[in-house]
């Protein structure tokens, strides 16, 4: 079964309800976070109790639940085609969604990711100048009051278009509203949409930025047994070290790394890292088509 806690905490968020007013004798904190997180389940009058409590009928709750994950596959989608600059796959979702906007299951958030998918397709095509690009994406997330994990994954996906300044007007209020220190949800979004500006800081010389990001995501620990998190967290100390420390060793490590996506074959996870490193003036071994 999906991971009912993630829909949950994303309906709250958006409907500005503390953890606290939420799980208020139901269940503790700490058991919201692990559901949340997939480590536990609640029992199911519990659950009901729960959802009640966000205003909503069991039956509102299962069609916001079959909307979230199908909405976050779609950005997955969206993430692979910009990655291989497939802008066919891109103008598919543009219909699909556009198709869906003049029938009764449209909502905020469909209508968010149809605007953040056109914007993918300008850029993929050349269209439109970065000034347009910038104020388009500013108005898709200036409205949003608390982001939800797929605003997290829309802003990451659009981040290359934003200088570091207009990135951190959007993102800045969103990290000031959390504790970071304490917050039990989002943490994996935060981890990586932190990571993605700490690296756009580097590449533009704003090393106070990078240094407040870095902050971020030394200090932000996920699952041990997830790969992905734990290649990201290679890649962020061996880049830090290279500025701060050992540059051979970073070097050497950030070279393993990129073999190990390659024996993988996550061929576009090694052309990300090179093209950083080349960004910022790492420079690893030439590997002919690893550009």
């Amino acid at each position: 079964m999906e991971n009912l806690g993630k829909v949950i905490d994303q309906i709250r968020l958006n409907r500005n309800i503390t953890i606290e007013s939420l799980c208020d004798g139901i269940i503790s904190h700490s058991t919201y976070s692990r559901f949340v997180n997939g480590k536990t389940t609640v029992a199911s009058d519990s659950f009901i109790k729960l959802v009640s409590r966000l205003h909503m009928t069991l039956a509102m709750f299962l069609q916001d639940y079959q909307g979230f994950f199908k909405l976050k596959h779609d950005y997955a989608i969206l993430n692979y085609a910009k990655n291989n600059r497939d802008i066919a796959i891109i103008e598919e979702l543009i219909t699909t969604y556009s198709d869906k906007k003049s029938t009764n299951k449209w909502k905020v958030f469909d209508e968010r990711f149809l605007k953040v998918a056109k914007v993918l397709h300008y850029k993929l095509n050349n269209k439109r100048n970065r000034k347009n690009i910038s104020s388009e994406i500013e108005k898709i997330f200036t409205s949003i009051k608390i982001f939800s994990d797929n605003d997290y994954i829309a802003f990451r996906l659009i981040l290359d278009y934003l200088s570091i300044d207009e990135a951190e007007a959007i993102i800045s209020p969103q990290l000031e509203c959390l504790n970071i220190e304490k917050v039990m949800t989002q943490i994996e979004s935060i981890y990586y949409v932190a990571g993605n500006m700490y690296l756009k800081a580097l590449i533009e010389d704003r090393n106070d930025l990078a240094s407040y990001y870095y902050s971020i995501v030394a200090n932000q620990k996920l699952d041990q047994m997830d790969l992905s998190w734990k290649l990201k967290h290679n890649k962020y100390t061996n880049i830090h070290l290279y500025f701060t420390g050992d540059k051979l060793e970073a070097t050497e490590e950030l070279e393993k790394l990129r073999e190990f996506y390659v024996d993988l074959n996550l061929e576009l996870e090694a052309k990300e890292l090179t093209r950083i490193s080349h960004e910022l003036g790492i420079q690893l071994k030439d590997k002919g088509n690893i550009l």
